[in-house]
């Protein structure tokens, strides 16, 4: 039983990174087209509507932001991504006030009770704020 169905990668149906069978690294790899919106079209004329978040983190081009929109997803706004000094892209998208209408926003470590991004610290663990003992007294 599921209430939402989340797709990873969704970068991955817009475009995908091609590396060639047997080879010993991705020098010779390429970037080819994935199915794009057709998938999805075919998926809920088959299936009926469902509830769908799309996993649109990380490097999202102008052709990813289209896709997840004609998709009708909701994507992921991830605040402590906005503060993430090796993004030099999409940072500012996980901004509050920069996110869009239809998204879905959470901590990094929680949606809907399970664990998304499973190599993230949790969000304790992004801040670094000295830590008060406590004294005693209640306070």
């Amino acid at each position: 039983m599921y209430d939402v169905v989340q797709i990873d990668h969704i970068r991955g149906f817009d475009e995908y990174y091609s590396i060639p069978y047997g080879a010993k690294n991705a020098v010779n790899g390429h970037w080819e087209k994935g199915t794009g919106i057709e998938l999805f079209r075919c998926m809920e004329q088959q299936l009926g509507q469902h509830e769908v978040i799309a996993e649109d983190l990380g490097y999202v081009t102008d052709s990813v932001r289209k896709l997840v929109k004609d998709s009708g997803f909701p994507g992921m706004k991830v605040l402590e991504f906005a503060f993430d000094s090796r993004d030099t892209g999409s940072a500012n998208d996980y901004l509050p006030h920069n996110y869009t209408e239809n998204c879905a926003a959470m901590r990094r470590h929680a949606l809907f009770h399970f664990r998304i991004i499973w190599d993230a610290p949790t969000a304790a663990g992004s801040i670094s704020l000295p830590r008060q003992e406590p004294t005693g007294d209640g306070t």
